[in-house]
């Protein structure tokens, strides 16, 4: 199998279901695991140190806890590159840092951190500053930011495998080509974003009420770490591997799907 894979012209004609999205997510899953747990393990790990070491610390750590959300983007971007290319170069692929997790990590901030964080951050204020009739306004532009980074997700599979063209022809590529699939993806986004966070309200209460007292409090710090590291790196998994299902039947042609 080659490095990299070869480009005709996007086939963007078929159209992605919801349901189609999350079989294929379960089944690689499911026959992948092995790979994907290899792939995750030292990025997890990093992970897992920027979320708990900050308040683990003694020390002063004002300038680590600003910078700990920031730095934890570089594993999970590792980890997301090493994933897309493992699912659609079909071989096994190992993690590394270097130009092309670097260009990820770009787009990660072009398409989903910055317009998040201008979306949702007035939210927050208005909700935190009695203003809870603002804020739920405020949903509307929300859905209107989620549903333009979901249309440009497949920016995302194009920088881990090379696709050629610069970054505006990967916006435009990945724009056109959501027409298909921008529903599907929307509701399965939906489903998962629900699914996880019944199971985050569920782990979470299970800490809190089984790690009691203040001579537990490290435990709890760590279990608490490891439930929500683990909940972002499912997550994670789950719009990598419909990122690149989608990317390969909605973008590569069918003739190339097949070498």
């Amino acid at each position: 199998m080659a490095d990299r894979l070869d480009y005709d012209e996007p086939a963007g004609t078929q159209r992605v279901r919801t349901g189609e999205l999350l079989r294929e997510a379960l089944r690689y899953g499911k026959d992948n695991w092995h790979s994907i747990l290899r792939l995750a393990t030292i990025p997890f790990l990093f992970s897992l140190g920027l979320a708990i070491g900050p308040q683990a610390l003694s020390s002063d750590t004002s300038i680590l806890e600003m910078l700990a959300p920031i730095l934890s983007y570089v594993p999970m971007a590792v980890f997301a590159v090493a994933l897309h290319r493992r699912y659609l170069l079909d071989r096994k692929t190992a993690v590394a840092f270097g130009y092309r997790e670097i260009r990820f990590i770009g787009y990660v901030f072009l398409v989903t951190v910055l317009p998040m964080a201008a979306i949702f951050a007035p939210m927050f204020v208005l909700a935190t500053s009695d203003q809870m009739g603002l804020s739920l306004l405020w949903i509307i532009p929300a859905l209107t930011v989620v549903y333009i980074c979901l249309r440009l997700i497949l920016m995302f599979p194009m920088a881990a495998v090379d696709y050629p063209g610069r970054v505006i022809d990967h916006l435009g590529v990945s724009w056109s080509s959501m027409n298909y699939g921008i529903g599907a993806m929307f509701g399965a986004a939906i489903i998962i974003s629900v699914v996880l966070w019944v199971f985050s309200a569920g782990i979470g209460f299970a800490i809190a009420t089984s790690i009691q007292g203040d001579g537990l409090q490290s435990f709890r710090l760590l279990f608490f770490g490891l439930a929500g590291v683990f909940e972002r790196y499912v997550y994670q998994i789950f719009f990598v591997i419909m990122a690149s299902f989608t990317f390969r039947k909605l973008v590569l042609s069918p003739s190339k799907q097949e070498t």
